[in-house]
């Protein structure tokens, strides 16, 4: 019962109860795709030092559909391929990392009831690249790091296409990609 009264059933309501229930309903498919593979370079050839991890994760979304109520036009709203490759170097205390993150092209102005015109409907694909550094040691008996982080090496300028209903100069979205461009991180750790 969503209303509750008082005494009797001509009584004035003490209480309306609210059951809200989301209806909406999302579709997709796609896959993911992860893979690793570890080795020494002493198995490569007997006297080369260090050790080798590469990973890659993939993605791609073939159907991302969504109703958000009964009887709402769905939209259609896919992702563009994505995959991230990993390149790890380790040699005694030393670690060199090196990560490339690929997003492939992607189309606005789609799958909208509403539909948003662009200009320039068509983002072209972006691939960034990031090296950290890091060096282990010990001082007064404590465990420390030392470590540099390149991101956006190459300074590769984000895609930028303007936000829907944004109505604000300048108001731009940036698909992907840092509007900071190419930063340097670095520092200490320490572990006790």
């Amino acid at each position: 019962q969503a209303i509750v009264r008082g005494n009797g059933p001509n009584a004035f309501p003490t209480a309306l109860l609210n059951f809200p229930i989301n209806l909406a309903d999302q579709y997709t498919q796609g896959f993911n795709l992860e893979a690793s593979y570890s080795f020494d370079w002493s198995v490569v050839y007997r006297s080369l030092p260090g050790q080798t991890d590469l990973r890659v994760l993939a993605n791609y979304t073939a159907q991302n559909v969504t109703v958000s109520a009964p009887g709402t036009i769905p939209t259609s709203l896919r992702s563009p391929p994505k995959f991230t490759a990993f390149l790890n170097y380790r040699l005694g205390p030393f670690t060199a990392a090196w990560q490339t993150t690929y997003t492939g092209g992607s189309t606005q102005g789609a799958g909208s009831p509403a539909p948003v015109y662009y200009v320039v409907t068509h983002t072209p694909a972006i691939t960034l690249h990031d090296l950290n550094l890091s060096y282990r040691f010990k001082a007064d008996g404590r465990n420390l790091q030392a470590f540099l982080v390149i991101n956006n090496i190459f300074n590769t300028p984000p895609l930028v296409y303007p936000a829907a209903g944004g109505g604000i100069p300048g108001d731009n979205n940036p698909v992907n990609g840092s509007t900071l461009g190419r930063y340097f991180t670095a520092g200490m750790k320490l572990n006790y």
